[in-house]
C-alpha cells in the first residue's frame, strides 16, 4: 500500500521502531515491522544526514563545540552542591552562550524545516489493529510515539 507521509514523520517513526521491542508480536507482524523499517530507512537516513550537515554548517564559530562543552560543565557544576564553581565560566558568560545556542538552534530549525515538510510516498504493508496494539504493549512509549507510529504503520 502506498502512503504519503512527511519526511519528518518518516524520520521520527524510523527512530521509534528502530528501538522497538517486538517480543509480544506474531512472527508475521515482526516481519512487517522489519520491512517497514527498510522502506523508511533511505528517507530517514538522508534527512538525518541533511540535519547533521545543517547543524555543522550553521555553527557560529569554529570553537562552538568547545563553548557548548563549557556550558554543560557549568550546568553539571551547579547541580553538584559540593562543586567548586570558580573553576567554570561565569554566570554572565553562561547566559551569553545559552543565548548564542538558542539563536543557533533556531537557525538550524529554519534550515531543516522545509526538508521535514517534504512529503514522500512509501510502499508499506500496514499493521493490523491487533499488531499495532501488540507493538504498543511491548514498548513503553509516550502518547506522541503511539500516535506517530499509528499514523504511519497501522491501518
Amino acid at each position: 500500500m502506498k502512503k504519503t507521509v512527511k519526511t519528518i514523520d518518516v524520520f521520527n517513526v524510523y527512530q521509534i521502531i528502530g528501538n522497538a521491542k517486538l517480543g509480544k508480536m506474531e512472527d508475521a507482524d515482526k516481519l512487517k515491522i522489519w520491512k517497514l523499517a527498510r522502506a523508511l530507512k533511505d528517507v530517514a537516513v538522508k534527512y538525518d544526514e541533511d540535519r547533521k550537515d545543517a547543524a555543522d554548517k550553521m555553527k557560529p564559530s569554529e570553537d562552538f563545540d568547545v563553548k557548548m562543552q563549557k556550558v554543560q560543565e557549568y550546568e553539571l557544576a551547579w547541580r553538584d552542591a559540593n562543586s567548586d564553581k570558580s573553576k567554570y565560566i561565569s554566570t554572565d558568560e553562561y547566559i551569553a552562550l545559552r543565548r548564542d545556542y538558542r539563536a543557533y538552534d533556531a537557525l538550524v530549525g529554519k534550515a531543516i524545516a522545509d526538508l521535514g515538510a517534504v512529503t514522500v510516498d512509501i510502499d508499506i504493508e500496514p499493521l493490523t489493529e491487533e499488531a499495532c496494539l501488540a507493538l504498543q504493549a511491548g514498548n513503553d512509549w509516550t502518547m506522541w510515539q503511539v500516535v506517530a507510529v499509528g499514523e504511519v504503520c497501522c491501518e
